[in-house]
Parts: C-alpha cells; sequence; structure tokens
C-alpha cells in the first residue's frame, strides 16, 4: 500500500505521458496557427496589391497594360475609361463598385485582415509559451 500514491496525484510515468500529450497537441496547434498566419499575410498582401492598383486607376485608363489571366497567365489590353469594376465580395459574389466605393470596401477588408492577424500573432505568441513552459517541465522530470 506504501507504493500507491496518494488518491488525486500522479506518479512519474503519468506526469510525463500527460505532458508528453500536451506537447504534442501544442506543437500541432502551433503549426496550425503558423500556416493560418501565412495564408493571412499571403490574403494582406494581395489586398494591399488591389489596393495600390485602384489607386493608380487613372493612371492605367486607355493605356496597354498586362491583364491576368488567372494566376500565371497574362494578355496585353487596353483598358477603357476605368469608371467602375467587379469586385470579389466573398463566396463567389461580385459587386460593381466605383473605383471609390472599391477602395472603401479593400481598405475595409485590409482593417479586418490586420486585426486577424493580429489575433493569430497572439495566438502562436501564447502556444509558444505553453510549448516552452511544458518543455521545460519535461526536461525537469525527465533529470
Amino acid at each position: 500500500m506504501a507504493d500507491n500514491p496518494k488518491p488525486g496525484t500522479q506518479n512519474k510515468d503519468e506526469m510525463l505521458s500527460t505532458l508528453n500529450y500536451l506537447r504534442e497537441q501544442y506543437q500541432s496547434q502551433y503549426f496550425e496557427v503558423g500556416q493560418a498566419l501565412n495564408a493571412a499575410l499571403e490574403t494582406l498582401t494581395d489586398l494591399n496589391n488591389s489596393r495600390t492598383t485602384l489607386e493608380k486607376a487613372d493612371f492605367v485608363s486607355n493605356k496597354k497594360s498586362l491583364m491576368p489571366l488567372g494566376r500565371y497567365a497574362y494578355v496585353n489590353a487596353k483598358l477603357a475609361d476605368v469608371n467602375s469594376l467587379i469586385v470579389g465580395v466573398g463566396a463567389n459574389y461580385f459587386l460593381e463598385y466605383s473605383i471609390d466605393e472599391a477602395k472603401e470596401f479593400i481598405s475595409r477588408l485590409l482593417d479586418r485582415q490586420t486585426k486577424f492577424i493580429n489575433q493569430l500573432m497572439k495566438s502562436k505568441g501564447e502556444l509558444e509559451n505553453a510549448l516552452i513552459d511544458v518543455t521545460a517541465r519535461l526536461d525537469r522530470l525527465t533529470e
């Protein structure tokens, strides 16, 4: 009976198992948040590129330009007066906006995306701290 731990306490092997499980979970979440952060940063870059293009819409009117045909192909084209454009608003829905309305819409998306990135960075930092803590506890138990 003296070998049995007190009720509510864990023996060393159980603690190691629990901490290893926690470390694996934190590592997995850290990786997933990192992937989400990379995707969010890509979206932010795309939004910034769109905003920059909209700010130069007058510059490209009635001039030859390369227009994308998908992600990897471009065609020479001449834009007519750019008074309005079609903007993807999500879920494969598109709306026609004036240049100013499109700029405003993109600016709102940029603000939301920036807030989302900040939340992801905070979560990633918290997970990193938790991972460091669990790893340190594991190191102390295995000494």
